[in-house]
């Protein structure tokens, strides 16, 4: 299991509290951590729904996506290929 943040939440982070910290690819993150770990099943905890349909279609070695807070209107389940990306509803807009 790992976890992300997209690009957007990263910068909303206070620049002295990412100092040494740097956005990398995540595509490629994720294919270079599956080659290093041998792993045979991936879950993913992200937060972004939309951009986790996107990753799914590039990173067909993701077993699981978990799509976080997002204010995104779509829930899922939703397969690409064979990942399943899910995102609960977030219970502060209710």
């Amino acid at each position: 299991m790992t976890a992300m943040i997209g690009q957007q939440a990263f910068h909303s982070i206070p620049a002295a509290q990412r100092a040494g910290h740097a956005v990398t690819d995540l595509v490629q993150a994720l294919h270079e951590l599956a080659l290093a770990t041998g792993t045979r099943r991936t879950v993913l905890l992200s937060c972004g729904f939309e951009e986790d349909l996107k990753l799914a279609a590039s990173c067909p070695s993701l077993d699981v996506i978990c799509a976080g807070h997002c204010h995104s209107d779509r829930y899922g389940p939703v397969r690409v290929g064979d990942t399943l990306v899910v995102k609960g509803r977030d219970d502060c807009e209710a």
